[in-house]
């Protein structure tokens, strides 16, 4: 008969206490992986998706939330794992990296004649009407 796929003794001892084993910590990351390719597999950070479902099932084991007559381990796990991974994909597809330039049709970059650096922080209020007339037609 093989070993069980995911045994409760690689994470806790007899009174429930987290120690997670080598093999509990191979099982997280096979574990993760399975979420990943079953709900994610689309996702193009891939390594960062299935290390955002490790940390998650730690966080879920140090927590003490696990109650054996409620669930098994395995779907405790698999649960936060998919749930977190989705949180993590879902707040990655708000965060659009945006340059002001582009956005408001500003020009930041002025040389300064000392020594050739640009200061990004100078923008004349004129550039500020021009941009926002823009993106408000109706903006006066």
């Amino acid at each position: 008969m093989s070993a069980k796929f995911f045994s409760i003794e690689d994470f806790y001892d007899e009174e429930m206490n987290v120690r997670v084993t080598e093999q509990g910590v191979k099982n997280l990351m096979t574990l993760s992986e399975r979420v990943m390719n079953s709900h994610y597999s689309y996702a193009t950070d891939k390594e960062d998706l299935k290390s955002v479902g490790v940390k998650k099932a730690f966080d879920l084991l140090y927590n003490g939330g696990f109650d054996p007559t409620r669930s098994s381990l395995k779907n405790y796990l698999y649960t936060g794992m998919r749930n977190e991974m989705k949180n993590y994909l879902y707040k990655n597809s708000r965060d659009v990296p945006v340059d002001d330039e582009i956005l408001l049709g500003i020009n930041q970059s002025y040389e300064d004649p000392t020594d050739g650096t640009y200061d990004l922080l100078v923008v004349e209020d004129s550039e500020i009407r021009r941009a926002l007339g823009r993106l408000y037609r109706d903006w006066e």
